[in-house]
């Protein structure tokens, strides 16, 4: 019995750095965590589960194996020479080689599957996450038992070590999720209200320009002109109304969303955003290839959901300064329809990836963030989801799932 309390105490010790893990700090955040869970794994070394004569264990592989997965490999070997530095201190024993072997065994996965790791979803960092914590404790049990020789009492005890280590390692990682999604939720609504906050200050503004460009396009349109400047002039016009809708709902940003929603065939949508923005990417030496599917359909407002495929390809093209293919894609997945802009562009780091959406974040110059923050509204609007993946050097890839409604539904 007072061995698993002294597992327990181990185990308290570990949620110092998993709820550090989520605080608001941006600067030196990765130095920050170093130091908490080089601080936790110290602790848990300090004051270990003693038994028999002269062995002790503890759960040192929790912090170390947090460091690895989300600070990343700098953190998890600063960690790894802080781990055996402490441990010769404590005596150049037994103990320290079989720390050093395990270590040496159980480190390298660690640094295999930190990528795979954090492109999961959670089901699959748990799972990645107990599997390396679990083949680090074997390790450490086969090194013991080979230096120190097997023994079933010791056994027993690493049993109960090692199913600590597991439920420990799920509850972190579980913990260490709805953390996140907690401060996410927190950080949109605060997101949500600046943007209330700042709209109302400049669309009044950018209006009045817009009426006068719109009724100056309207003397330009004379019978005299062939066909394709008219229909210039109308494609203009129309995405100068559909500029001004984007406005009012800027404007209406903090209230419930009141769009009419109707049946639409995405594929429709897709092909109209994509032509709207030829123009522009034949300037930047861009193609875009779409391929959708005639399925796939949802319950949408036209107007809102062509904004926001223009919003994603206007993105996917300022990311390929030198140019490259864009595949705008939708298909039918189970229930839901996807939707997908795939760009080749210079992609986005992983600490850049955690703030897109923020107000005022951009990568652009004069970006201001707004952009991703309609799209995130917009699809949250149609009851879907919106995914970002990105990779630097390789291109961005950013999936929206929409209920799909089914043609049998449709018709009742």
């Amino acid at each position: 019995m007072n061995v698993i309390k002294d597992f327990l105490l181990q185990v308290a010790l570990i949620a110092m750095p998993v709820f550090g893990h989520q605080m608001p700090w941006e600067k030196n955040k990765k130095a920050i965590m170093t130091v908490l869970w080089g601080i936790a794994l110290v602790a848990c070394m300090t004051f270990p589960v003693g038994y028999g004569m002269q062995f002790r264990l503890d759960i040192r592989i929790i912090p170390l194996l947090l460091g690895f997965l989300y600070g990343g490999i700098g953190t998890g070997l600063s960690l790894t020479a802080l781990l055996l530095l402490f441990r010769l201190y404590l005596g150049l024993d037994v103990g320290f080689y079989t720390t050093m072997l395990t270590a040496l065994c159980g480190i390298p996965p660690m640094v295999l599957f930190r990528q795979a790791f954090l492109k999961g979803d959670l089901r699959r960092r748990m799972l990645i996450a107990c599997s390396l914590a679990g083949f680090y404790c074997l390790m450490g049990i086969g090194w013991s038992a080979l230096l120190r020789g097997f023994a079933l009492d010791n056994l027993k005890v690493q049993a109960v070590q090692l199913l600590c280590v597991l439920l420990t390692t799920w509850v972190a990682v579980r913990l260490n999720d709805f953390v996140h999604e907690v401060q996410f939720v927190r950080m949109e609504a605060e997101r949500l209200r600046t943007i209330s906050a700042l709209t109302s200050l400049f669309a009044h503004e950018i209006r009045n320009p817009m009426q006068a460009t719109r009724g100056f396009l309207q003397l330009l349109d004379d019978p005299s002109l062939s066909e394709k400047k008219k229909q210039y002039i109308r494609l203009s016009i129309g995405e100068l109304d559909r500029a001004n809708a984007i406005i009012g709902d800027y404007l209406s940003f903090g209230k419930p969303a009141s769009a009419q929603t109707s049946i639409a065939e995405l594929a429709h949508e897709l092909n109209r955003a994509a032509n709207v923005m030829q123009p522009y990417v034949a300037n930047q030496g861009v193609s875009i290839r779409t391929l959708a599917y005639p399925a796939c359909k949802a319950s949408v407002n036209p107007q809102q959901f062509g904004q926001l495929v223009i919003n994603l390809l206007k993105n996917a093209i300022e990311s390929m300064p030198e140019g490259g293919e864009i595949e705008l894609s939708c298909m039918p997945d189970g229930d839901s329809a996807v939707i997908r802009v795939k760009d080749e562009g210079v992609g986005m780091t992983p600490e850049q990836l955690e703030r897109i959406g923020s107000p005022f974040y951009s990568l652009k110059e004069s970006g201001t963030g707004l952009g991703m923050i309609v799209c995130y509204q917009i699809v949250k609007q149609f009851g879907g989801k919106m995914t970002v993946e990105s990779e630097y050097g390789s291109g961005t890839d950013v999936t929206v799932r929409l209920p799909l409604i089914e043609e049998e539904k449709r018709i009742e």
